[in-house]
């Protein structure tokens, strides 16, 4: 009975072994090519935990995110030479798994979009989706101000002028009074940014 049971597993684990074979994927011909990293699809090479967005290994940036009422700097690693840009990108994703962990959030509405960033002295004009029109009251303080923060970390940049779908729009300085003027981190000085 055992003889008869020993075969059974050993048909089962060959079937599994060959099974897993046939499943990767090798070629009939049984030759392997390799492929250029640059060719395989985006995030398929990722190293990065479950849930983890990976760091890429570019220059480094600072993007601001919220705890409670205040700002706090977050350290990054942008793609590309434009850091200003891909650094509202990297804000626009959200804190990482281990930064919310952490108690830091974004006020910054969920899907809003970075249209285009262009930089006319020291003063950036960002134009973003429809999306962060969709926020008001305070949590509208705090995400313009992430963005400012964040712009401005730029040694190149002083202020910062919001548009929406092409026009440019009022946003809430510090007291909550709408402007359509450029704004610097001075029209936030309550949010008592930290490291």
């Amino acid at each position: 009975m055992n003889s008869c049971r020993n075969q059974a597993v050993r048909l089962v684990l060959a079937t599994i072994v060959v099974s897993g074979l046939v499943g990767c994927g090798l070629p009939a011909s049984g030759k392997v090519d390799k492929i250029a990293s640059a060719e395989v699809p985006f995030d398929l090479l990722a190293t990065a935990a479950p849930g983890q967005s990976p760091q890429p290994k570019g220059p480094p940036a600072v993007i601001y995110l919220v705890r409670g009422n205040h700002l706090v700097a977050a350290n990054r690693h942008v793609i590309g030479e434009n850091v200003p840009a891909e650094a509202i990108r990297l804000l626009l994703t959200g804190p990482l798994s281990s930064e919310a962990a952490g108690g830091l959030s974004s006020d910054v509405p969920t899907g809003t979009r970075l249209v285009s960033l262009d930089l006319n002295g020291s003063v950036a004009a960002v134009e973003l989706n429809s999306e962060f029109g969709g926020v008001g009251g305070s949590d509208q303080v705090l995400a313009v101000a992430q963005i400012v923060y964040t712009l401005t970390a730029s040694r190149y940049i002083d202020a910062v002028v919001f548009a929406i779908s092409g026009k440019r729009i009022e946003v809430p300085d510090g007291s909550g009074s709408l402007s359509s003027a450029p704004m610097r981190r001075s029209d936030y000085p309550h949010l008592l940014v930290s490291r």
